[in-house]
């Protein structure tokens, strides 16, 4: 986590000068007023595998006059790709950025989501920048590989139109505000057709080509057999872009310390004001429960909630209440993700929910379907029996050769780290990755699919990286808890850690509106529509 101020000026020049203090607290500078730029990243800067990083981070060029100013920051990562051949996809970083106004200039502390302008974005040379409201994906322009890194990318921002606190009363130029900068690594899905359903008549959809985007056309459209209603039901026609990874134990932390103590409670499974070194996320079912991390799950309450202050959370697998340290599984996948967690992650991070076509679509890619494949393209599979490093950034399988985390003798007994069988000489078969490069689409954690059919209404809408006050996802056409009727429109696709693994094209049940519990094998992962 880095930390900077800024001073502006009280003759209300329109610039701010970037000065780092050490120990410093704005909330106690009488002298002038600030600007503070507060950074923290959703996946750690010291990540070795799999490593996505925000510095440098800066505010300048503020108008006064239209009320703007400029982000600038630094954005990393390794293992960045680009080819035109094959896949002819690239990977990017979406970036995103909260604020929050100072109690000293009336605000109410509350974390809100900047909305970016259409205009004035900046990508130095070698990137391109694909700014919209809630965020901008940045991304190798020209073909390359290996780490990527971008100095000086620029974000405009009309805080102009934000509001200071929950009335009509939008932030002032001089007012202290804090930003966190955050950064996902995604992958591109190129559109185009592809093949749905792999012939196994009992589990699958009926073997289609997907040669339309208008999901009501049966048999160009949406999969021979069926039917189905919602025309703009995204079913992997268009392009998209995934998350890489899925959401890691440190993103949700990072997710957790920006909500009011209302939201926490709902998105955890803790009393808030239990103490320091308490488990957070465990089966409801399990209730009152002060025990140590369950299923690999290492996050814990760091400071208890007091008064109206929410909760501060950090990993701790290793149950040392030395929050944060090397081996406290920051990196793993996040599980015991009830669906309605998941939905409100992606809804915070501007992100929405993958559609079980644009599942298939960004395991297989154009490639024929291959009968019970997995994300890699064959039925071949070596399960991780052992772990190498636990709960470390440099945490791997402990036998050679393995490429996936499912049901094994040796019970891991929870999710691995995020990309724990890919570095930069394994192929697809041996990191596990689907044709287009996204990792775990099989194992670790169930990945939450929207079912075709069922939520008539869902369509590409995007979260808006606003929350309702309980916690919830507040994207209407999304299968929220609201949805009524026998069924949730979720499913789960590719199996955990402790399944034997599903096929690409394997359908599991949709969630009927009883399904309530936490459980230790669901995690997540979010998709954008391509801009």
């Amino acid at each position: 986590m880095i930390t900077y101020s800024f001073l502006r000026p009280l003759s209300k020049q329109k610039t701010f000068a970037e000065k780092k203090h050490k120990g410093f607290n704005p909330f106690n500078n009488s002298i002038m007023p600030i600007l503070f730029l507060f950074l923290s990243l959703l996946i750690s800067a010291e990540l070795s595998a799999n490593n996505i990083s925000v510095s440098g981070g800066k505010l300048t060029t503020q108008n006064a006059t239209s009320n703007t100013v400029r982000i600038e920051f630094n954005v990393s990562w390794e293992n960045s790709f680009r080819i035109n051949t094959g896949p002819a996809n690239w990977d990017a970083a979406w970036v995103f950025v909260k604020y929050r106004v100072a109690a000293v200039s009336g605000g109410d502390g509350i974390w809100r989501h900047v909305n970016l302008g259409t205009t004035g974005h900046t990508a130095p040379s070698g990137a391109t920048i694909k700014a919209t409201p809630e965020g901008a994906l940045v991304f190798r322009s020209l073909n390359g590989s290996g780490t990527f890194t971008v100095n000086g990318a620029v974000l405009t921002w009309n805080y102009g139109t934000h509001l200071e606190n929950g009335t009509q009363d939008f932030i002032d130029d001089d007012d202290a505000i804090e930003i966190k900068i955050f950064a996902v690594e995604m992958v591109y899905v190129p559109g185009g057709s592809f093949t749905i359903g792999d012939g196994n008549v009992s589990n699958s959809f009926a073997a289609t080509t997907i040669s339309s985007a208008n999901a009501s056309a049966t048999g160009t459209g949406y999969p021979t057999g069926g039917s189905n209603n919602n025309s703009g039901y995204p079913n992997g026609f268009n392009a998209f872009y995934c998350m890489k990874y899925e959401i890691s134990q440190q993103q949700y932390v990072d997710f957790l310390n920006t909500l009011t103590q209302l939201q926490q409670y709902v998105r955890t499974s803790v009393e808030l004001t239990f103490p320091a070194g308490s488990a957070v996320m465990y089966d409801d079912m399990v209730t009152l429960y002060k025990g140590p991390n369950l299923n690999r799950n290492g996050i814990d309450i760091q400071v208890p909630a007091a008064g109206n202050n929410p909760a501060i959370f950090a990993c701790n697998l290793n149950g040392d209440n030395v929050f944060g340290g090397p081996d406290d599984g920051q990196w793993l996948a996040c599980n015991y993700l009830f669906f309605t967690d998941w939905l409100a992650y992606l809804d915070w991070s501007g992100l929405r929910p993958m559609s079980e076509l644009e599942y298939e679509k960004a395991c297989r890619g154009p490639q024929p379907a291959v009968l019970n494949e997995f994300a890699w393209g064959s039925t071949a599979l070596q399960k991780a029996d052992a772990i190498s490093n636990p709960g470390a950034i440099d945490e791997t399988a402990g036998n050679i050769g393995s490429n996936v985390c499912l049901k094994s003798t040796s019970a891991i007994n929870g999710p691995l780290r995020v990309g724990a069988f890919a570095n930069s000489t394994s192929s697809r078969a041996l990191a596990g990755a689907t044709f287009y490069g996204i990792m775990e689409m099989t194992g670790n954690t169930g990945d939450p699919v929207v079912y075709a059919g069922i939520n008539p209404a869902f369509t590409s809408v995007h979260g808006n990286g606003i929350l309702k006050t309980n916690g919830d996802a507040d994207v209407l056409t999304w299968p929220l808890p609201t949805v009524t009727g026998p069924k949730r429109g979720i499913s789960y696709r590719g199996g955990s850690w402790n399944s034997e693994g599903y096929g690409v094209s394997f359908r599991t049940v949709d969630i009927d509106v009883f399904y309530e519990s936490r459980s230790a094998n669901d995690g997540g992962r979010g998709v954008r529509t391509a801009p």
